[in-house]
């Protein structure tokens, strides 16, 4: 099965971590039977002044990415960008031949492209979707044009997925497609898991790009509160954050800034924590959640639909209240959890989001 993926999403340079989760997608794929998957994406870099073609193979995924000179009109950098993936599609045909299935991960904007291929060339497509902007509380659908264009992209595709019932849902509402399911993200159970004896902490851990939407001052009052409790206890911060965002926090004492952190380290702070804080206004999947669950660490969070399917796995939910937040981290279900922790890394493993991406990449025969 030759795969090809479209990914609107992918990082710009070498610190970026836009769409990781779509790599994960494309390494999960790897494992259906014979399969050759290419993750293919084009993106504006002001660090080129010329189409660069490069190619790699990460994990068992070829990664082919052309960069594209930017700056000027809206409309030559939409030229640019369809320049970019016609160059990659030349060269895809040349090395492969025509794709048995093109999956789009992030219908705006390479979702246009899959889609003029499909009228040009016959290309079946299927979509797997990630944005928040479908959302009810989420933000950026918003244009006219964008809407008609997302719908007409949406209709045409084989099958629609989201990584979530809420995301599914929204986009139902949005007229995008009927033909939706949901297809999770993938979690790496071989880093995310829980060990015994769990190392535990009276330390909170936040994980995030500290965005708006993350609500990270919710999260420092409720560690300031907890910290009346427990003095000691510090706040952890993983993530890839901007520097800029960093100097208005350097003079807390026990706020600890960990950068990007490998799955593996991830996984070890995880273990570490004493919980998870997700006060998130709004979540299409929320990853954390599934790698804190899967480590046995309890996760206290908003109350978003997209995490409803946690309630039963351990997650609390709760309304932004710092001292309903503090009374939720005394509860029993924090202080000793049961979390079946081995179900929540089977349930989100490579290989059984593998099997639901077969259905989404199995087309009927016109």
């Amino acid at each position: 099965m030759k795969l090809l993926f479209l990914a609107s999403w992918y990082p710009e340079h070498a610190e970026s971590r836009n769409g990781l989760f779509i790599w994960q997608h494309a390494q999960a794929a790897t494992l259906l039977p014979d399969a050759q998957v290419v993750l293919a994406a084009a993106t504006a870099s002001e660090e080129h002044t010329t189409f660069t073609l490069e190619q790699s193979v990460k994990n068992g995924v070829a990664h082919w990415v052309v960069r594209y000179p930017t700056g000027g009109s809206p409309l030559v950098q939409a030229w640019r960008y369809f320049r970019a993936w016609r160059l990659l599609r030349t060269t895809y045909v040349h090395a492969f031949g025509k794709p048995s299935a093109v999956l789009v991960n992030v219908l705006w904007r390479a979702g246009l492209v899959a889609w003029w291929w499909k009228y040009r060339l016959g290309w079946k497509y299927s979509i797997l979707e990630h944005w928040s902007g479908y959302l009810p509380n989420g933000q950026g659908f918003e244009g006219s044009l964008q809407k008609v264009l997302t719908r007409i992209v949406g209709r045409s595709a084989e099958k629609v997925a989201g990584v979530s019932q809420a995301l599914v849902d929204g986009m139902r509402g949005h007229g995008i497609s009927s033909r939706l399911m949901v297809v999770p993200n993938v979690i790496d159970n071989q880093a995310f898991h829980p060990l015994h004896p769990n190392p535990r902490s009276h330390h909170l851990l936040h994980v995030s790009n500290l965005a708006p939407e993350k609500n990270f001052d919710f999260v420092l009052s409720v560690w300031q509160s907890w910290r009346n409790i427990h003095p000691d206890a510090q706040l952890w911060v993983a993530g890839a954050i901007p520097e800029s965002r960093l100097l208005a926090y350097q003079q807390l004492e026990g706020l600890v800034f960990m950068d990007f952190l490998s799955p593996q380290s991830l996984a070890d702070t995880y273990r570490k924590a004493y919980a998870l804080l997700l006060p998130s206004a709004f979540e299409t999947f929320s990853i954390v959640t599934a790698e804190a669950l899967a480590c046995g660490t309890p996760v206290l969070a908003s109350e978003l639909p997209a995490l409803a399917a946690w309630l039963s796995m351990g997650l609390v939910c709760l309304p932004l209240q710092t001292d309903l937040w503090i009374r939720g981290l005394q509860s029993e279900e924090v202080s000793h959890p049961h979390i079946d922790a081995a179900a929540v890394a089977q349930l989100f493993s490579p290989s059984r989001v593998a099997q639901q991406m077969q259905q989404l990449l199995t087309y009927e025969r016109s």
